[in-house]
């Protein structure tokens, strides 16, 4: 980071996340949920406390869970950004 770029606080990126505009949910490397925004949400209709502590798993279509997992694994070796 420059210098000069002031950094955000843990609760300013915490606000910048739970408001986002797009949904954003935070899984950890086994592909439980940790986290999720308020807007992820509603995208899928659950509360963020169901969510929490449950298999990635439950928002992907069963035609493709299989598939979904192999990605996920792939990500975890090699980290990219791309779209869901």
């Amino acid at each position: 980071m420059h210098p000069s770029t002031p950094s955000l606080t843990d609760e300013q990126a915490q606000a910048v996340v739970a408001f986002a505009p797009d949904g954003v949910l935070v899984v950890d490397a086994s592909g439980t949920i940790v986290s999720a925004n308020t807007r992820l949400c509603e995208l899928f209709g659950y509360d963020i406390d169901d969510l929490v502590g449950l298999s990635i798993d439950v928002l992907v279509p069963d035609e493709v869970r299989g598939l979904h997992r192999t990605h996920r694994a792939g990500f975890l070796e090699k980290p990219s950004v791309r779209m869901m």
